[in-house]
């Protein structure tokens, strides 16, 4: 089991000494929110560099924004060791593997590969909506 705690719910004052107070966890869980893809806006990629250069343990991001092909290897440069992407956070382009009208597979595999090159993990994540569609489609 690994516990990596977010920070959304720290004091955004003092997220370095909040960053100590976690340091006997595996990771730090960093939420991104663009307020277009989720309705909330948190951290842009450089104040996620500068957790990474404090925090005493690794940074998991987790990127709850639109089009995250175009920010992926911005938010791998961070010095995170994790990038986490929704997969249907990215409209279906042309030639894509639709699985759903929102969720396709078009932009996932450069994403990832991009992140993997980088040297950081990289995961995907679901909504509710989208893992109960993916649940019925696989039956």
């Amino acid at each position: 089991m690994h516990i990596n705690p977010s920070i959304l719910s720290a004091d955004f004052a003092n997220l370095e000494a909040e960053l100590l107070s976690i340091a006997s966890a595996d990771m730090a869980h960093v939420d991104v929110m663009d307020n277009h893809f989720v309705p909330n806006l948190t951290l842009g990629t450089a104040i996620v560099e500068r957790l990474a250069q404090v925090s005493p343990i690794p940074l998991d991001v987790h990127l709850m924004i639109e089009n995250p092909d175009k920010w992926a290897i911005d938010y791998a440069q961070t010095g995170a060791a994790s990038v986490t992407f929704h997969l249907e956070a990215a409209p279906p382009k042309p030639g894509s593997t639709v699985i759903t009208n929102s969720m396709s597979t078009s932009w996932i595999n450069s994403a990832i590969s991009e992140t993997l090159v980088a040297g950081l993990m990289a995961t995907a994540a679901f909504t509710p909506a989208a893992l109960s569609f993916l649940a019925k489609l696989i039956g």
